[in-house]
């Protein structure tokens, strides 16, 4: 039984599980070993006649044995539990507790190999101690401190920092080399890094372990599926040591999934042209080849043409009810285009609140599965700047040219489908425009990070204009510039997490048609009408992230157009889908933010049908 009637712990430093299935525990400055039972029950198995340390009891059972500072305990595969202790090393075999080797100068865990070898880390060096207690240098070099470790032999490898160890099921030794902020193996006697060691300042999101500058591992453990798990600045980690691709956004090529319009051939809709204030549901459950079951949010493209009324379109998840929030905004007689990324419930459904009572177009361009860290939330709106509609998030005139709004995202809400976590990464907005004061352009981006001098909206005087938007997030706020002065509205549809495969970028112009603005990626008159442009996005002047990317988030602009119109952007490499990106009017200039993969060699296709001047900025990437 325990001698303290209520244990409380003094820096546990490390734990296994025993055969029985209990969690054992190094009380390290409490010296004590505790058992914690499958049904909750703490016991103290080992230092518990003496809190004041000690390692008496060699020879005699355990739970009579004082301890000093227990940093370590680790299970061999028979079942002979393993102690590390401030200078020495112990063995539990059949409840008789020994010392197996001693002398050893720093604290650290240990691990069991399969052979019953303990590897006990100790500062700047590894020791290998076989079954008899015998005692060799397995890696390091007495005194070390440096970091000259990868591709030597283990024994010539200078380390700095060993604390933390862990067997790998094919025996390979993994340990953390904690002032080098690497995570290292030794496979074949020679030294690799594993994690760290790379040149990103965080390592946030799905990516190869080695990209991150530092991983100052505090703890290793295999996972049952063989998956390396690092403790580190805060987060819990995990390496998948075999290959396999990131979680990740499916971006496909665009699929038609609701037409109305009867001249053009209805899908998924049978009747006359919605009225104004009617709800049309999107069965994506239907199109199962385009959206598994199992999907959690989904990428649309929506268009309304043929407005009756001046008005919005507001997507939704069937399940929940209609949120105060629109996607697409429209003037009479008039077509728009927004994209979307909407939550799916049980059913897959999405509703259409056609406000505008125009016919609707909605085109899947990709999707978010299960296993991907997205939040896909029931929109709401996070920010109202007009008076007339209740300011929230906001007090004041209408913003003027040149003005700053800041939004808080994270630390509100309301109720858990319509918060978003803490722990977001990156968040998805619509974000409108209206009332402009004077042509002009909006700017999304992180309040951490310097103003991009990028667009994400562009308006006209008097106009009003809806796009998706992702932005990084990494204070809990994002900032949003008017040019011209314009009334800002914000709703919310969803966030990833830090794990997520999505990175934020400073949007990047990749294509740039027009002569007197520079040409980027383009040489040559304006686009005529039937004109593809290929964009070489992994190519371009983008950061080496991009190179891993298997989707972009692509803002494409389309000016000066020669007659009415579309655009279309797809996967270069597919058919040109049956589907538009962007519509347009004579001398119009429109833009949108499309989710859309990488196609052959890391290019995506834009087709202008009646001719126009295009430009694209990346704003983000999906690994």
């Amino acid at each position: 039984m325990d001698w303290v009637s209520t244990p409380s712990f003094l820096v546990p430093r490390d734990v296994d599980i025993d055969p029985d299935g209990n969690l054992i525990i190094s009380d390290s400055l409490n010296n004590r070993l505790r058992q914690l039972t499958r049904d909750g029950v703490i016991t103290t198995i080992a230092g518990g006649y003496s809190s004041s340390g000690g390692n008496i009891g060699d020879g005699g059972p355990l739970q009579y044995a004082t301890l000093l500072d227990p940093t370590g305990v680790a299970f061999s595969a028979d079942g002979v539990m393993y102690i590390r202790e401030s200078t020495r090393l112990r063995r539990v075999d059949h409840d008789t507790i020994t010392t197996l080797a001693s002398g050893f100068i720093a604290s650290g865990d240990i691990a069991v190999g399969s052979a019953g070898d303990v590897y006990v880390p100790d500062g700047n060096v590894i020791w290998r101690v076989d079954t008899l207690g015998q005692k060799t240098l397995f890696a390091g070099v007495l005194g070390g401190g440096g970091s000259a470790a990868d591709g030597v032999a283990a024994s010539n490898a200078v380390l700095d920092g060993v604390y933390h160890v862990a067997i790998a099921p094919n025996d390979d030794v993994y340990f953390s080399d904690f002032n080098s902020g690497r995570v290292r193996k030794v496979a074949n006697g020679i030294v690799t890094t594993v994690a760290g060691g790379g040149t990103v300042r965080d390592a946030t999101g799905c990516m190869p372990a080695t990209r991150p500058v530092r991983v100052p591992a505090q703890g290793l453990a295999f996972s049952p599926e063989g998956d390396l798990v690092i403790a580190a600045a805060k987060l819990v980690r995990k390496v998948a040591l075999t290959d396999r691709p990131c979680p990740s956004m499916s971006a496909i090529t665009p699929k038609r999934v609701l037409e109305t319009r009867v001249a053009e051939g209805q899908i998924g809709f049978t009747g006359p042209k919605p009225q104004s204030g009617q709800v049309v549901t999107v069965h994506l459950g239907v199109a199962g080849s385009v959206v598994p079951a199992d999907a959690t949010a989904v990428a649309l493209n929506i268009t309304v043409t043929n407005a009756t009324v001046n008005g919005y379109v507001t997507a939704w998840p069937c399940e929940a009810e209609r949120p105060r929030a629109s996607n697409v905004n429209v003037v009479v007689g008039q077509t728009a285009a927004n994209s979307a990324v909407i939550a799916l419930g049980d059913s897959n459904d999405v509703c259409l609140f056609d406000h505008a009572g125009g016919d609707l177009i909605v085109d899947v361009t990709g999707y978010i599965g299960s296993t991907t860290p997205y939040q896909p939330l029931v929109p709401y709106r996070a920010l109202e700047t007009r008076p007339a509609e209740g300011q929230f998030h906001y007090i004041g005139n209408k913003p003027v040219a040149g003005q700053i709004v800041r939004l808080p995202v994270t630390g509100w809400g309301f109720g858990s489908s319509r918060t978003v976590s803490p722990f977001a990464s990156a968040v998805v907005f619509n974000v409108t425009a209206t009332n402009a004061t004077a042509d002009g352009y909006i700017t999304v981006w992180s309040c951490a990070e310097p103003r991009p001098t990028a667009s994400n909206l562009n308006v006209t005087l008097g106009g009003t204009v809806a796009h998706l938007v992702i932005s990084s997030l990494s204070e809990g706020s994002v900032c949003l510039y008017t040019q011209s002065g314009a009334d800002l509205v914000v709703d919310i549809l969803g966030a990833f997490a830090a794990e997520s495969p999505y990175v934020g970028t400073t949007p990047s112009r990749v294509l740039e048609t027009r002569v007197a603005d520079g040409q980027i990626g383009y040489q040559g008159g304006t686009p005529a009408a039937g004109q593809t442009v290929e964009v070489d996005v992994l190519h371009s002047n983008l950061s080496v992230v991009a190179q891993t990317a298997r989707a972009v988030v692509i803002n494409v602009t389309a000016t000066n157009p020669a007659a009415p119109g579309f655009v279309t952007v797809w996967p270069c490499g597919t058919p040109r889908p049956v589907s538009s990106s962007l519509n347009l009017s004579a001398s119009d200039t429109q833009s949108n933010a499309i989710v859309v993969g990488l196609g052959a060699a890391g290019k995506v296709c834009i087709y202008t049908q009646s001719g126009t001047d295009l430009i694209a900025d990346v704003n983000g990437i999906f690994a």
